[in-house]
């Protein structure tokens, strides 16, 4: 089961106290994947939240009637970082395809709807989890950006 150290360390939980992070802890459920296997599908509900506890899982876009391939990895995800973002926002759906890319992935997740009786009890808890995930999407949006645009076309010089 996730440790509190470890909890401390994920990026949506930066600032919460031991005590809070307790609370999280008893919500997590621990998994573990093999190279290839896929977390969740792009379309999917999206009622969960992922962490990286060790391994690499590969954010992608699959393309309808194709297997999926690492050529359409978006970005990865590594240790302490988190996935599902998207089940705290209508329309609560998988935006990409989560493959394990590692040997192995260790995950924890936890449902979004036990954090949510939480973040009831007690608000600044959800305020900063909250937050924090607003950043984890927004980086996850400069990374896709980042991946779909790439470097301006070179100019010719006109005479």
């Amino acid at each position: 089961m996730a440790v509190i150290s470890f909890l401390k360390s994920v990026d949506i939980f930066k600032g919460l106290s031991d005590d809070q992070l307790n609370k999280i802890q008893a919500g997590c459920r621990d998994l573990e994947y093999q190279i290839g296997n896929r977390l969740f599908a792009e379309g999917e509900k999206s009622d969960r939240v992922w962490i990286v506890l060790s391994g690499q899982v590969d954010l992608r876009f699959d393309l309808p009637g194709r297997s999926s391939s690492e050529e359409n990895t978006i970005f990865s995800i590594t240790t302490g970082n988190t996935l599902g973002w998207s089940s705290f926002v209508p329309p609560y759906q998988y935006k990409l395809s989560a493959y394990c890319a590692s040997r192995t992935c260790k995950i924890i997740q936890i449902k979004n709807e036990f954090l949510l009786n939480l973040f009831e009890n007690d608000a600044h808890m959800g305020f900063l989890v909250i937050s924090n995930l607003t950043g984890v999407a927004s980086t996850h949006f400069h990374r896709l950006q980042n991946s779909t645009t790439g470097p301006p076309p070179a100019r010719r010089a006109t005479e």
